[in-house]
């Protein structure tokens, strides 16, 4: 299922391998969504090697975020910065991660903290093996 500000961004982005490449887009994020309500999030980002792409900025992303988890989640008595950290904490940890290929000290310093503070930050989410 789309959300009607879903397919307005979709609308706007420029799929230069036409059906094909909307098609795979949408697949993607299928699969990230595991059954729920498909959201901008959930598609990956034009690849923005290729000239002409229409970039989608992260501020557009979490802004499009927010207002799928509010209209999908009005009862929810999370705070809405709770739910954005517990989304997103997450993918930039395992990125920092693969980054630096598996080293939690590189991972740390590319993020700034001690890496006390990354497994600290990594337990919750249950990647402090």
């Amino acid at each position: 299922m789309f959300s009607p500000s879903l397919l307005a961004d979709l609308q706007t982005r420029q799929w230069h391998g036409n059906v094909r490449e909307l098609k795979n887009a949408v697949e993607h994020a299928a699969v990230v969504a595991r059954g729920r309500t498909l959201q901008i999030s959930d598609f990956p980002l034009p690849n923005q090697n290729n000239a002409g792409l229409h970039e989608i900025s992260i501020e557009q992303v979490i802004r499009c975020w927010a207002k799928e988890s509010l209209q999908k989640k009005p009862a929810d008595k999370e705070p809405l910065h709770a739910r954005f950290l517990a989304t997103a904490e997450p993918a930039l940890l395992q990125f920092a991660i693969d980054h630096t290929g598996g080293s939690r000290i590189e991972a740390a310093e590319l993020l700034g903290i001690h890496r006390g503070t990354l497994r600290d930050r990594l337990r919750p989410y249950g990647m402090d093996d």
